[in-house]
């Protein structure tokens, strides 16, 4: 309505005006009654032609009204719950459990990470180890950079170890809708593309695990790097040329290439590998196990000279130690799991023998994990998918049995190929198994009855579990970076994974 529009009309004798949509309503003025006193018949109007400074106006718009649909209360909420009941169908979360048919594939959703990279490898690698460098802890500036090696699994025979840096690892990519506050942090990053450097130090056999350490040897830092290969043989790398020649890019001479020591004493194979956690100690520097049951100790000498002795062998026959970890407060003492599904904790002072020995479960126990910070617990993975966390303070005590762990995870379908505990946070705990890789947090508490979980242990998602990484091929193993809080690296068929969670 154009309530506030008057039109003038300009007669012989006066001045006729009037509101236009004012309810249809005209209004007049005083001379208009004068007007209807003396005559009835107004005079007409002279005829004049329209100059550019005498326009007539004409509206040639007519006031047009909608008509608004009402709708019934009861209707319109009935709509929105049809609407809400569609949304939660269609917008159910993908689980590992639920799998892909053959047209599927996985998407990545940015909002879930604050940085991804995955690497493709010439050569799958069975196991690697983060190496530690100078650039400082607690880094949450982007680029990031990091450093590790691994082992291959080559087909042709032609194994190595790969020393490599990955540099200028940016945050991922957000959508429009980031907020300003991230928008800002992602002003201070360098734009450029990730770069990856890498030496190859030539492997006899394939590398089934590796580990390192940082060690002092003749007043240096020295980082060190055993190997366990399918050839029986257990091999000791000093790592400072190779990393050395990451920075001034020169090529690593012949005797950097060469292992420093190399041990053929065990009877087959083996994957059981631990260093000590104090490293300026050199005896009980080293423990490894084999797939016939024996654990061997390893003390070190002075310029990387190593001796190593039978420490153990299991009585049962056909059983393989799977894994071994040493105690983070106690020199002597380490933890063993094997296949008959118990773990052993043995003290060095007491050779072959088991100070303690519990039965966790009925399938093989693959992978174990001493937490640093509350060291009376520690976690272990098996082959029927269940993660457990183990308070030693009752470890020996009740029936195997009554034995009830600190916490339980059976959301995994797929055997548990590797086990972390967070390096800063206590309650947390990395986990893969052959599809995903598993964030936990065992702070977090279970609101659901004891009846009501166990009839969906497989089913339900745990509240624990904080995060869940797919993509990749039969994982094997995954490490947090010590120095880049909450940075997740994994191994797989299909290659390296490092990544950072947005909710951690």
């Amino acid at each position: 309505l154009r309530s506030k529009w008057a039109s003038t009309r300009t007669t012989e004798n006066n001045t006729l005006s009037c509101s236009v949509g004012n309810m249809g309503k005209r209004t007049r003025n005083k001379s208009d009654k004068n007007l209807k006193n003396k005559s009835t018949t107004a005079p007409a109007e002279k005829s004049f032609e329209e100059t550019f400074d005498n326009l007539k106006f004409e509206d040639p718009y007519e006031d047009v009204f909608e008509e608004e649909d009402i709708v019934n209360p009861d209707e319109g909420m009935k709509m929105e719950a049809e609407e809400d009941e569609k949304e939660k169908a269609s917008g159910k979360a993908w689980t590992p459990s639920d799998g892909l048919n053959k047209d599927e594939v996985l998407e990545v959703d940015p909002t879930a990470y604050k940085m991804l990279h995955n690497l493709n490898v010439e050569w799958p690698s069975l196991s690697f180890s983060i190496l530690d460098d100078d650039l400082g802890s607690n880094r949450t500036r982007f680029p990031h950079s990091l450093r590790l090696i691994s082992g291959t699994q080559a087909g042709n025979g032609k194994n190595s170890l790969t020393v490599a840096q990955l540099s200028n690892l940016g945050s991922i990519e957000k959508g429009e809708d980031e907020s300003d506050e991230e928008s800002d942090d992602d002003d201070n990053e360098i734009d450029e593309d990730p770069m990856l450097q890498f030496v190859s130090i030539p492997h006899d056999g394939g590398v089934n695990r590796i580990r390192t350490v940082q060690t002092q040897l003749s007043n240096k830092t020295t980082t060190l790097a055993a190997t366990w290969s399918d050839t029986k043989k257990v091999n000791i790398y000093n790592l400072n040329e190779p990393l050395n020649s990451l920075e001034t890019h020169k090529k690593v001479g012949s005797l950097g290439k060469r292992p420093v020591f190399s041990y053929g004493g065990h009877s087959s194979e083996g994957f059981a590998m631990d260093f000590t956690n104090n490293p300026s100690n050199p005896s009980n520097f080293l423990i490894t196990g084999d797939c016939r049951g024996e654990i061997h100790l390893w003390n070190m000498q002075n310029n990387c000279d190593f001796s190593a002795e039978k420490f153990y062998r299991s009585s049962v026959k056909g059983v393989s130690v799977e894994d071994l970890a040493w105690s983070p407060t106690e020199g002597t003492v380490f933890s063993a799991c094997d296949t008959s599904g118990y773990i052993h904790i043995f003290d060095t002072r007491a050779k072959n023998k088991a100070m303690l020995s519990r039965q966790v479960s009925k399938t093989d126990v693959n992978v174990l994990a001493w937490s640093k910070h509350v060291t009376n617990l520690l976690a272990c993975g098996c082959d029927d998918g269940e993660v457990s966390v183990w308070d030693l303070r009752n470890f020996g005590g009740a029936p195997a049995s009554n034995s009830v762990p600190l916490a339980r995870f059976t959301y995994s379908q797929t055997p548990i190929t590797s086990v972390e505990w967070h390096p800063t946070d206590e309650s947390m705990l990395c986990v893969t198994d052959d599809v995903a890789t598993y964030l936990y947090d065992l702070s977090i508490e279970d609101d659901v009855t004891t009846e009501v979980k166990e009839d969906n242990d497989k089913a339900s998602v745990p509240p624990q579990l904080l995060f869940l990484h797919c993509g990749s091929e039969l994982l094997k193993e995954a490490h947090w970076h010590s120095q880049i809080p909450s940075c997740v690296v994994t191994t797989s068929l299909s290659g390296l994974s490092v990544f950072i969670p947005s909710n951690l």
